[in-house]
Formats: structure tokens, sequence, C-alpha cells
């Protein structure tokens, strides 16, 4: 049997984290980010006035640049490109849901 590309591989562990056991572990991923921005920009708001809301979609990309950094550290583990790339999928269906 051939072997699959890595960014085939990497796609498909993060469709199973993302609609799998992550999905069962956190639920909804659109619920989920939607309540990590709002507690995100209380504290921005308390903690240094922010005048702006954090939204769904802002948690999943800001949590893609989390990754991206952890890569230029050196600090990567197996499953750092399935995070990245299961929060891109979530910020796009952030984004089609209109909760962006």
């Amino acid at each position: 049997m051939p072997k699959i590309p890595e960014r085939q591989r990497i796609l498909i562990a993060a469709i199973q984290h993302v609609c799998g056991e992550r999905d069962l572990e956190y639920g909804p991923p659109i619920e989920a980010h939607a309540r990590i921005a709002g507690m995100w920009s209380a504290y921005l708001r308390g903690k240094h006035g922010a005048d702006f809301a954090i939204s769904a979609e802002d948690v999943a990309w800001l949590n893609v640049l989390q990754k991206m950094v952890r890569t230029m550290n050196g600090a990567t583990t197996g499953d750092t490109y399935e995070d990245a790339a299961g929060y891109a999928a979530i910020a796009g269906e952030v984004r089609q849901d209109g909760e962006a």
C-alpha cells in the first residue's frame, strides 16, 4: 500500500480530532469557542479596559497562531499541525454559521 502524503495524514487526523474525540470531550466547537470568546473578552475588558470583543472565529485563529509560535520555538508535538488544521477548520465553520 502506498504511503499517503504527510499533508493528507495531518488533515485526516485533524478531522478525527475535531469531529470525533475532541468534539465529544469539549462539546460542539462553535459553542466552546463562543464561551472562550466571552471569557477572553471579559478578561481583556477588566484587565486592560479593552473596548472590543473577541469572537469565536478570533479564538480559533488565535489558537492557530499559538500553534505557529510553538513551531517557531521548536516545541512541536505530533499533533501540533493537526491542531492548527483543526482550528482553521473551526474558524471556517464559525464564519459559515455567522458566529464570527
